[in-house]
């Protein structure tokens, strides 16, 4: 799944003409984008993180490690886990460890499963 294919989606960066790039060049800017201290902050829009994608498939490397963990529930499954409570509910809640989406339905664990 794409945010390309979603219907309301539309290109920012509209130049595409290919060039040619040296592999080693195109992990050097992957590497310089995806371990900048503001790469987990929110400031990529999905287009962005579709490029990093992208890039990373090219280089043969699981596009997973290249995706800001806010997009991260948009290409893979909530990751829960059970969040005690810090005031807002009485025993506490699961949630998302990516997206921080809160699943107030879901049964609190029991002790043996130690939250899992």
């Amino acid at each position: 799944m794409s945010v390309h294919d979603q219907e309301d989606f539309a290109r920012v960066y509209d130049e595409d003409e290919m060039i040619p790039i040296r592999k080693g060049d195109l992990r050097a800017l992957l590497d310089v984008a995806s371990t900048s201290m503001d790469f987990g902050s929110g400031m990529l829009n999905d287009e962005e993180v579709e490029i990093l994608r992208a890039a990373a498939v090219v280089l043969s490397i699981d596009p997973m490690t290249v995706t800001p963990s806010g997009h991260h529930c948009k290409y893979a499954p909530h990751v829960w886990r059970w969040q005690p409570s810090y005031y807002s509910q009485p025993t506490g809640q699961w949630r998302c460890q990516f997206c921080f989406l809160e699943d107030l339905e879901r049964a609190a664990p029991n002790e043996e499963t130690n939250g899992e």
